[in-house]
C-alpha cells in the first residue's frame, strides 16, 4: 500500500459506518452549521430527537451546552456527547448559588423545615400543602419582573385553587397566608437554599449568567416560566437557543409546564421552525391512529404495519359474552387510563389473583400521607369519613365556582380511596399495599398516561377511553391537554393498541 487513496480505503474501512440520517435530520445540521437562528424543532412522539440533537452539537461552533431534565438523563447524555456539555437546570443555577452566596449550603428540606416551624399544630397537617404552592409560586416567576411586591396570599390562594393541592376549601386562604409569609422568610434566609431556589434566586437576584454560544434544550413543550426565563439570561448572554420538543405531548400544565411552552418560546426568541415528523418507535397502523390528533406524524418507510383495535368492537360481531376489559393482563403489556380509580380496580383483580403487576401514578406519592391525615385505624371507620370528606369538599368547590374538571378530579381521588379501603380491614394493609406495588418491577404495567410519558410498550391496552376528553372540559386549552393526553397514549405502542370499553360494559 503506497498511495494516499489506498491509505484512505483502509481509514474508512477501520472506521464505523456513518449514521443514515433522515432529510429531516440533516436539515436541521445544515442550519445549525449555517445559520445563527434560534432553531425549535418539532419533533413527533418516536423520533428521535435526542439523537439528533446530541448530534446537532457536534455541527455548532463555538461552546456548546446541552440542558436536561434531571440529573440521570443528564448524566447518559453527556457519555453520549463528543463535544459539548451536559447538565440540568438546576445543576446550573446551583453553580450560579455556589458562586454568589459564598459559604451558603444546600438543604433540599429548607422550606419544608420553615413550614413545620411556622404552621400552628392544627395546620401542620397540610405543611406539604403549603410547601407545594411555594414551588409553584416559584416556577411560575413570581415576585419577578416589575411587581416585586412579595406579600400577596391572594396569588397563592389562586395557585391552590388552580392546581390539586389536597386543600380543603373552607382553609384555603389560611394555608395561602401562611404561604405568603413563608415565601418572604425563605427569601431573606440566604445562607441556604433548596432546588427551587437554584432556579429562582439567580434571577430574582440578577445574578450574572455563564456564556454559551449554543445552548441545547429537550422536552420544550414541559418548560415552566422560570425555566423559560433562564434561557432568557443565556440568550442575553449570547446563547443562540435550540429547542427540541412536541406540542402534542404538552401534558403537565397542572404541575406548572407552560402549556403553550413551545410557542411561547418561538416567539419570545423569534425562532426558525424545523420538523422531526417521522415516528420509528410506531408502526403504521398506530401513526395512523395518531394522525387523527396530530397531522403531522408520519410513520417510516419501513415501519410495520402494527394493529389498533376496540375492544367493544371485537364483540359486536358474537352474541355472547358480552364485551368487557380482560379479567387480567399478560406480562408486558401496558395498560393506561386518565384517571386512577379504573385503573385501580384493573389493578386489584390482580392483586386478589395474586399476579403481579407494576403500578406507575402520581396518586402513589401523595396517597400515604392523606389517608393518615384522617388518624383511623379500621377501613371501616375511615369509609364514612372520606365520603364526608367528599361531600364537604365538593360542597366547597361548587360554592367557589369551581369547574367541572376539578370537581372530576375530587371525585376520582375518593373514589379510588373508596376502592382501595373497600379491599381491606385495615388502613395499614392498604398502605402495605400501596408501596409494594410501587415497588414491583413485574408483570404488566399499569399507569396513568402522565406517568407513561416518555416510556413505550410493545403492547398497550386504554380503559375507559370515553373519558379522553374528559366530558366536563369546554374551553379550548384544556381540550387540548386533553387531546394530548390521548396522543401521548397511543404514542407508547411499538407493535399493537387497543381501545378498551366503555363505561356501560366495563368489567
Amino acid at each position: 500500500m503506497n498511495s494516499f487513496l489506498d491509505e484512505v480505503t483502509l481509514s474508512e474501512a477501520l472506521s464505523p459506518p456513518a449514521k443514515d440520517w433522515s432529510p429531516l435530520q440533516e436539515a436541521v445540521f445544515t442550519t445549525l452549521r449555517h445559520s445563527r437562528d434560534n432553531i425549535l424543532i418539532q419533533a413527533v412522539a418516536g423520533s428521535g430527537k435526542t439523537t439528533t440533537i446530541i448530534e446537532g452539537m457536534n455541527h455548532v461552533d463555538g461552546s456548546a451546552l446541552f440542558l436536561a431534565f434531571n440529573k440521570s438523563i443528564a448524566q447518559d447524555i453527556a457519555a453520549r456527547l463528543t463535544s459539548g456539555s451536559a447538565k440540568t437546570l438546576n445543576a446550573l443555577g446551583h453553580a450560579l448559588c455556589a458562586m454568589n452566596l459564598r459559604g451558603a449550603r444546600l438543604n433540599a428540606d429548607k422550606t419544608s423545615e420553615l413550614v413545620r416551624k411556622l404552621l400552628p399544630q392544627e395546620f401542620k397537617e397540610h405543611a406539604y400543602a403549603v410547601c407545594r404552592v411555594i414551588s409553584l409560586a416559584k416556577s411560575n416567576g413570581f415576585g419577578l419582573g416589575f411587581d416585586r411586591q412579595l406579600n400577596r396570599p391572594d396569588y397563592f390562594e389562586d395557585l391552590i385553587d388552580a392546581y390539586d393541592l389536597n386543600v380543603p376549601a373552607d382553609l384555603s386562604k389560611e394555608v395561602a397566608r401562611y404561604a405568603s409569609s413563608a415565601f418572604e422568610l425563605l427569601l431573606n434566609n440566604q445562607k441556604e437554599f433548596d432546588f427551587d431556589d437554584q432556579l429562582y434566586w439567580p434571577l430574582y437576584f440578577g445574578w450574572e449568567f455563564p456564556t454559551y454560544s449554543n445552548v441545547f434544550v429537550d422536552e420544550a413543550q414541559d418548560l415552566s416560566p422560570i425555566q423559560h426565563a433562564m434561557l432568557g439570561a443565556l440568550a442575553d448572554r449570547g446563547a443562540r437557543i435550540v429547542a427540541v420538543g412536541d406540542r402534542h405531548q404538552a401534558i403537565y400544565g397542572f404541575r406548572g409546564a407552560s402549556i403553550d411552552s413551545m410557542d411561547i418560546l418561538k416567539g419570545a426568541f423569534s425562532m426558525t421552525e424545523l420538523p422531526l415528523s417521522i415516528s420509528y418507535r410506531c408502526p403504521k397502523a398506530v401513526v395512523i391512529e395518531a394522525q387523527k390528533l396530530n397531522p403531522h406524524i408520519q410513520f417510516a418507510e419501513n415501519a410495520a404495519e402494527g394493529a389498533v383495535s376496540d375492544q367493544e368492537s371485537l364483540w359486536s360481531m358474537i352474541d355472547e359474552p358480552p364485551a368487557q376489559d380482560p379479567h387480567l393482563f399478560e406480562p408486558g403489556i401496558m395498560v393506561l387510563c386518565r384517571n386512577n380509580a379504573p385503573l385501580f380496580g384493573a389493578i386489584l383483580r390482580h392483586v386478589r389473583a395474586k399476579k403481579p403487576c407494576q403500578v406507575k401514578t402520581s396518586f402513589l406519592d401523595s396517597f400515604a400521607s392523606w389517608i393518615r391525615s384522617f388518624r383511623k385505624t379500621m377501613t371501616r371507620d375511615l369509609l364514612p369519613r372520606l365520603d364526608d370528606w367528599y361531600e364537604s369538599e365538593r360542597n366547597a368547590l361548587v360554592g367557589k365556582q369551581a369547574s367541572r374538571t376539578r370537581l372530576e378530579a375530587l371525585k376520582d381521588k375518593w373514589s379510588t380511596a373508596r376502592l382501595l379501603c373497600s379491599e381491606y380491614a385495615s388502613v395499614s394493609e392498604v398502605l402495605d399495599l400501596l408501596k409494594a406495588l410501587s415497588l414491583s418491577n413485574r408483570g404488566p404495567i399499569f399507569s396513568t398516561i402522565h406517568k407513561a410519558k416518555g416510556l413505550e410498550a410493545e403492547h398497550v391496552y386504554l380503559l375507559r377511553p370515553d373519558l379522553l376528553p374528559s366530558p366536563w372540559v369546554t374551553d379550548e386549552a384544556s381540550l387540548q391537554q386533553e387531546n394530548n393526553l390521548k396522543y401521548v397514549a397511543i404514542t407508547r405502542a411499538q407493535k399493537t393498541f387497543t381501545y378498551g370499553v366503555r363505561p356501560e360494559r366495563a368489567f
